[in-house]
């Protein structure tokens, strides 16, 4: 079964990464995982999309270090 987290979780999971730096990335990289509606106004994302998402993003770092 897939887990689901917090966005605060998240965030964490970014490095304690602020709210709008956040919300810039959610609404300007098309490969951030979409939240999942779970209740009236709340909302969490896929661990495993999170995860996959973390890993894009180091995977993109280390590219750059080989150019």
């Amino acid at each position: 079964m897939r887990r689901l987290i917090t966005r605060q979780a998240f965030r964490e999971r970014l490095g304690g990464c602020g709210r709008t730096a956040f919300w810039k990335m959610e609404k300007n990289d098309p490969r951030f995982p979409r939240p999942v509606k779970v209740g009236d106004g709340l909302e969490r994302f896929a661990e495993d999309e999170v995860d996959a998402f973390i890993e894009g993003l180091l995977a993109q770092r280390d590219a750059g270090r080989a150019a």
